[in-house]
């Protein structure tokens, strides 16, 4: 995360649109800037925003009001726009 804040601070582009690439795998999950070999070539994808349906608006919506945090926090790791 820090590296993508320090990115945001560059590029003035939100966290959220941007993907980390190293050897053609985004890194996120299991693979994460700890497990890298350096130094290394990371690249730096800078993802559109898009417009959410209204079935997924309402699915983030109720996810929020009944507590479903994975459900909410894959939501917000979209590049939707706020």
């Amino acid at each position: 995360k820090a590296l993508k804040q320090y990115c945001s601070s560059r590029v003035k582009v939100s966290i959220f649109r941007q993907r980390l690439i190293y050897k053609d795998q985004i890194l996120e999950g299991e693979l994460a800037l700890k497990d890298l070999e350096f130094p290394a070539d990371l690249q730096l994808l800078l993802v559109p925003f898009i417009v959410p349906d209204v079935k997924a608006t309402r699915k983030f919506f109720h996810a929020v009001q009944t507590g479903k945090q994975p459900t909410v926090e894959a939501f917000l790791q979209e590049p939707i726009d706020p």
